[in-house]
């Protein structure tokens, strides 16, 4: 075969494959892509929901919240072959705004999520307790924790480890739990050895049925 006509055929194999590297890559990428407008989407449905019912402070059971964001991400649950693990309490009912509660819980969870390596050892616990009139929610995963250096900044306004990250989820969570006479905390014991984050919340006097 003349060198020119090798050239060509080696060349349109090389471009074959590029091709297909490129579609390839595409096709992922609006998987993603089509995944997060999905769960977009469901949380915008769940917080319609909320904010229907007003921006105002309301007695909730915390169970029930939970539960609804945690099913907006069974999808992504399912893919990571996490294992979700759930210890409730009887506890008090709360009071909140369910819209703030639902970012809060929304941006929490899915940190922890994006925290875990996608296989079956990956774990998200979520407790839910109640102790000296606090109603303590608990969520926390095996991920890749946080470096002592960045405990301190883990609330700040535009602090964030990751570059695709504003950096005002957090801040604006924890803000939301002060507005609202809760306190977020966060516990890790360093890099890989996963992290906590602690919701607290007054407790009712009385007990939902």
């Amino acid at each position: 075969m003349p060198a020119a006509l090798t050239a060509a055929s080696d060349w349109s194999v090389v471009s074959e494959i590029r091709v297909d590297s490129v579609v390839n890559t595409y096709g992922e990428n609006i998987s993603r892509i089509s995944s997060s407008v999905d769960k977009i989407n469901k949380v915008i449905a769940l917080q319609k929901n909320y904010v229907d019912e007003g921006y105002f402070q309301e007695r909730v059971d915390i169970t029930v919240v939970v539960n609804d964001v945690l099913n907006l991400y069974e999808k992504q649950i399912k893919e990571l072959g996490t294992q979700v693990i759930k210890n409730y309490d009887f506890v008090s009912d709360i009071s909140i705004q369910k819209p703030k509660l639902v970012f809060i819980l929304t941006h929490v969870i899915e940190n922890a999520l994006e925290a875990m390596v996608p296989d079956s050892k990956s774990r998200l616990s979520i407790t839910i307790a109640e102790n000296s009139g606090k109603v303590v929610v608990e969520i926390n995963d095996n991920g890749i924790g946080i470096h002592p250096d960045n405990m301190i900044n883990i609330f700040r306004h535009g602090f964030s480890t990751q570059d695709n990250k504003s950096g005002f989820g957090l801040h604006s969570c924890a803000n939301y739990m002060s507005e609202m006479d809760g306190k977020l905390k966060v516990e890790s014991e360093g890099e890989q050895k996963g992290a906590t984050f602690i919701l607290e919340f007054p407790a009712f006097a009385f007990k939902s049925n």
